[in-house]
């Protein structure tokens, strides 16, 4: 499986920051996901890594409208969840688990 580089990146980045967010030993959740992002995005040192910041958030976020808009009566059920269990229990429409 091949990716390109922007998406390499990309899942490199949320992969960052689902790391900082066990790494502080709280919860793991969408809503802590999206503002760690937007916390790197704040502290991002060049333009590069601030546009590649913004693309991960910006695919966070997508899942995260896909999956409310396939299981709407859950999601604010699954805000509450870990990550792990949300991943566990429903797959993103393009089937990529962040």
């Amino acid at each position: 499986m091949s990716r390109s580089n922007p998406q390499q990146r990309i899942d490199e980045i949320i992969g960052e920051a689902a790391l900082a967010l066990l790494q502080q030993a709280g919860p793991v959740t969408l809503r802590a996901l999206v503002a760690q992002l937007q916390t790197m995005h704040k502290l991002a040192e060049d333009s590069a890594r601030r546009n590649d910041v913004m693309l991960a958030l910006r695919e966070v976020r997508m899942s995260i409208k896909s999956v409310s808009q396939e299981f709407p009566e859950e999601m604010g059920e699954i805000e509450g969840k870990s990550s792990h269990a949300f991943l566990e229990t429903h797959s993103l429409a393009n089937s990529r688990k962040h």
